[in-house]
């Protein structure tokens, strides 16, 4: 789907509700990427089968002095995906386990207490009906796939007011 189509999409409702608390967020849930200071902070719902996903994926690890949350959310999957999900967050690296799987590479096989389904609760609990989405710190949500200049301006302008 197009950004004008997802922007269309989310004018209407169908993503997903505009805003929710950033605070309420069960980051231990989520996988942690930091960039340079990692002052800047924000929370993406991703699905390692959405092709905008992977591609923003990418984009991520070209943002500079930012701390990414990735909660890996089987949306489109329905978590038929749970194995795949499992395998990257029990591996020892799983910052390397997500990379691989969103660039369609093998994960090898792990197993652990995963919170995969936790995620999938946790997102549908938040009315995200569309990934990626993107959640700053100030609440604001954003869905769609983006480059990493728009999502670097667009999380600058969400950090919370100090």
């Amino acid at each position: 789907m197009s950004n004008a189509l997802v922007s269309l999409a989310c004018l209407v409702g169908m993503c997903g509700p505009g805003s929710t608390s950033f605070d309420q967020l069960p980051l231990d849930q989520a996988i942690a990427y930091k960039f340079g200071n990692g002052s800047r902070t924000v929370a993406i719902f991703s699905d390692v089968d959405c092709a905008p996903c992977r591609t923003m994926h990418r984009e991520i690890e070209k943002l500079d002095d930012t701390t990414v949350y990735v909660f890996v959310y089987p949306l489109l999957s329905g978590g038929q995906n749970q194995a795949l999900l499992e395998h990257i967050w029990c591996a020892p690296d799983r910052r390397d386990a997500l990379d691989r799987a969103m660039t369609g590479q093998t994960v090898a096989d792990a197993s652990c207490d995963a919170p995969v389904r936790k995620n999938l609760g946790t997102g549908l609990a938040l009315g995200i009906k569309s990934v990626p989405a993107m959640i700053a710190p100030n609440g604001k949500i954003k869905y769609g796939g983006q480059t990493s200049e728009e999502l670097a301006r667009w999380i600058a302008a969400n950090q919370k007011a100090r």
